[in-house]
Parts: C-alpha cells; structure tokens; sequence
C-alpha cells in the first residue's frame, strides 16, 4: 500500500502568491469604485458647495445626504467655475443628492441665479429634494439641464422664474426623466412655465404633477416643446 503526498515546488508557491497579489488587487479596486457618500449638515450650504466641487473633481459616482427636512439657503451667486448664474457648481460628474424632503432655495432678496446647472458631462439624481426660488433672466429657474442627464424622484421644482423653462430647461439633447414628483407655481416669460424643451432633449414623466405653473407672453404654462420630445406616463398636466 503506497500512501501520495502532495508536494507544493517553488515555482508553485510563487504563482500561487502572484494570483493572490492579482485577487487583492482586484480587491482594492472594487473599494475604489464603490459609491462615495457624504452627509451635510442642516443648513450648512458651504459645505454642499464643496461636496459638489468634490464630486466633481472626483472620478466615481458621489453620493450627498441632506438634513432630513432640512433648510438651504441660498443668498449669492456661486462664482468658482466658469458657468454663471447657478446658486451651486455647475454638475459635471455623477451625483446623487439624496434629500430626505430638505430644500434648496434662493433667499427672496437675493441677486438673480438659479439653482442648479447641469452640464454636458453631468449626470445629476435628485431624490426627496425641494428646489425653490431660482429666479434667472436666462432660461431654467430652477434646473438648467444642457447636453446632461438630470432624474427626478420624489420631488418638488416649485416657485422659480425665468425666461423660459421657469422650473426646468433641457437643452442640447439633454435627458431628463421625472418620477413621482410636484412641478408648481413656477413662472416663465415666454415659454414653459414648468418644463422648457429644446434642441432634441427627451424628458420622460411618470406617476408626476405639473400644475399651476404659468408662461405670460408665450405658449405652454406646463410645458413647452421646441425640438425635442416629452412622454407623459400616468402624470397630470
């Protein structure tokens, strides 16, 4: 009877230990790629501010957490990047602010900007957010969207103002998709008091409100359509 051992060489060992170096490298990075988040204080706007600046100098997706019910104000301009009229930095990277029914407002007395700005690399998710008071002599009061891809869940875009698209304007082939969520009382000058659509954007509209919002020398106090195209999907107009 002959008993069989097992007999690990050298050169075993070393590749057994360089696929062990590959698995922990692999390793580490699924931890680089995993979703950062960061929680922001009642009211602390500079610190929302530089989370988005955060997030957009950083090269995975960005989670921000708000103050459950919590109060923003906005009273100037954000000046730190070469897109103006916006109260935050511009959106160029993916973020997820995740509300918890907080909102994010101009102050009345404030000078004029809207709210939000998303550009073309940005991919912007509002979940439980409120979004109020942008006022803007250009287009998008609340949220500017161009080239970008902007989800709206379980929200509010209520009392802004601008030229056209007073809630939110879509430009540049833009994506927007709006789920479950108020758009009221907003006011533009000559088009889409609550959505502004142009230049071959696509906005989607599920299980949604767009309500008492107002357009006062042109068309479409809901919604506006240039160039581009709007699907309603269990929603009220």
């Amino acid at each position: 009877m002959f008993t069989t051992f097992s007999v690990t060489t050298p050169r075993a060992v070393r590749f057994m230990l360089a696929g062990l170096a590959v698995l922990l490298a692999l390793t580490v990075l699924v931890v680089h790629q995993t979703r950062a988040q960061t929680t922001i204080a009642d009211g602390d706007v500079q610190a929302l501010i530089t989370a988005i600046e955060d997030a957009n100098s950083s090269s995975g997706s960005v989670t921000i957490e708000l103050a459950s019910s919590g109060d923003y104000e906005l009273t100037a301009e954000y000046t730190g990047d070469s897109s103006s009229g916006n109260g935050l930095p511009a959106i160029t990277s993916q973020i997820t602010i995740e509300g918890n029914g907080a909102t994010i407002r101009r102050v009345s007395d404030s000078d004029n900007f809207r709210i939000f700005a998303i550009g073309s690399d940005g991919d912007l998710d509002l979940e439980g957010v409120i979004v109020s008071g942008g006022q803007t002599q250009l287009d998008g009061g609340g949220i500017f969207n161009s080239q970008g891809n902007l989800t709206l869940t379980d929200s509010e875009i209520i009392n802004n103002t601008a030229l056209y698209g007073a809630g939110i304007a879509a430009h540049n082939n833009a994506k927007i998709e709006i789920i479950d969520t108020h758009i009221s009382g907003n006011a533009s000058g000559y088009g889409g008091g609550g959505i502004y659509v142009i230049s071959n954007s696509t906005v989607e509209v599920t299980d949604s409100v767009i309500d008492s919002n107002t357009a006062t020398f042109g068309p479409g106090g809901g919604i506006y359509v240039s160039q581009g195209e709007v699907d309603l999907i269990r929603s009220t107009l």
